[in-house]
């Protein structure tokens, strides 16, 4: 990764070189922000692109993939600080796949098994992820509005390795989810069963909602959001340095009743 600050004023000068270190760079970062002393805005993106190669016993492939354990994305981030306590914040962010890990497969058979088309335009996608506004407070905490994180996001599949967004190591299918099983026995035959279907995280993931959000207090920290449907998930976090041990405990609890029967 790699970072660049500069004034509003150069930003026109610098959108190009800013365009040219994302697009040769697998996964590359760059920002821009603004040197304003109230308003802050910060303008960031990632290309985070892969070779794959996968082996379901009766086909192997190689493939140039959108890593999905952290697509390719940009967005704006702002600030604006009302004094020194209180502060307003918005966030938009969008992503842009093609040919992505997650929805590819193994076999380029009919039926189960097949996933999308490999090196088709049509699977490329620009997705919303973030459109949230903001109000934080240095002792009463954050509260957020918009399409963003429930509570529960994030609690089931934390680890500290620093590896998840390069590797996607977590249960989330994040690589050839729509790989199926293959009988190499008597049937010969890919399975009514693809991996991504068997495979996934607890965490309640992004949702148009109201979410709240308190100060750490010696390591403890809660959450609470309201999705619209009716949905509602809590959560608490532990993050602390204990000794020569970095602690990270969570636990979360989402109910999503109001928006399906499963």
């Amino acid at each position: 990764k790699g970072e660049t600050t500069v004034n509003m004023k150069t930003i026109l000068k610098t959108s190009v070189a800013a365009a040219a270190l994302m697009a040769v760079a697998a996964p590359a970062m760059a920002t821009i922000e603004n040197a304003q002393p109230k308003v802050t805005l910060r303008v960031y993106g990632q290309v985070n692109k892969a070779m794959l190669w996968g082996d379901d016993g009766n086909n192997a492939r190689t493939m140039v993939v959108d890593n999905a354990a952290s697509t390719t994305r940009w967005g704006f981030l702002a600030t604006a600080p009302v004094n020194a306590d209180f502060s307003f914040g918005a966030n938009l962010e969008w992503e842009f796949s093609t040919n992505d890990s997650a929805q590819m497969a193994i076999a380029n058979t009919t039926g189960w098994g097949t996933g999308n088309a490999d090196n088709t335009r049509s699977d490329a996608a620009l997705i919303k992820r973030k459109a949230d506004v903001t109000m934080t407070h240095k002792r009463f905490g954050k509260v957020s509005l918009g399409h963003g994180d429930d509570a529960s996001e994030s609690l089931s599949d934390s680890n500290q390795t620093g590896a998840g967004d390069v590797l996607g190591i977590t249960a989330d299918s994040s690589y050839l989810g729509n790989t199926a099983l293959y009988d190499s026995g008597t049937a010969k035959a890919y399975s009514a069963v693809s991996l991504g279907a068997n495979i996934g995280t607890m965490d309640g993931g992004r949702d148009d909602r109201v979410r709240y959000d308190t100060p750490r207090f010696m390591g403890f920290a809660g959450q609470a959001s309201f999705t619209s449907g009716s949905a509602t998930g809590v959560g608490v976090t532990y993050l602390n340095k204990l000794g020569a041990f970095n602690v990270d405990a969570r636990v979360g609890y989402d109910n999503r009743s109001g928006l399906n029967t499963t």
